[in-house]
């Protein structure tokens, strides 16, 4: 037992187990350590990845092109390659985004609308911050002109047409 700390500069080969308080110094890092080992360590100075309920009080920070993935076989990737952001579904499901809010809301960072999802109502899409399009519970609503390459129906709901041909 030594309390004033050990010294070594050719490294520790060791059989049997070996416990510290503290481990620091220059390239300090542990190597071929499993969770297990470190079951006896504060919980707060590491991240598990094997623990049910593994909480953070900070922020996790992927490099580019390291992959958050999710699922048995990785089927949910999010990830930035240092120029553009992805949210990949490769699974056999669906895709699902669910909010139990008042809508689900697509921005340019926080102040340009893209488009909205508002719970129970309208779908809305937007274009440079305008809103052109929206669903109404007895139709759609089309702000600006609507330019379309054919027409099938009857025509006796088109309004807004006048007496003269197209």
């Amino acid at each position: 037992t030594n309390t004033g700390g050990i010294d070594v500069t050719g490294g520790v080969n060791a059989t049997g187990v070996v416990t510290a308080t503290s481990f620091s110094g220059s390239g300090a890092n542990l190597t071929n350590v499993d969770a297990a080992t470190l079951d006896s360590i504060d919980s707060a100075s590491f991240l598990r990845s094997d623990a049910a309920d593994t909480k953070t009080s900070g922020d996790l920070t992927f490099d580019d092109n390291i992959k958050a993935r999710f699922g048995g076989a990785g089927d949910l990737e999010i990830y930035h390659d240092g120029s553009d952001s992805y949210i990949f579904d490769g699974g056999t499901g669906n895709l699902n985004i669910e909010s139990n809010g008042a809508a689900i809301v697509l921005k340019k960072e926080s102040s340009e609308n893209l488009a909205k999802f508002i719970t129970d109502g309208a779908v809305e899409l937007y274009y440079n911050n305008v809103k052109k399009f929206e669903t109404t519970s007895s139709g759609a609503i089309v702000t600006g002109v609507l330019t379309a390459t054919s027409f099938s129906g009857s025509g006796a709901n088109l309004t807004g047409i006048g007496t003269q041909g197209p």
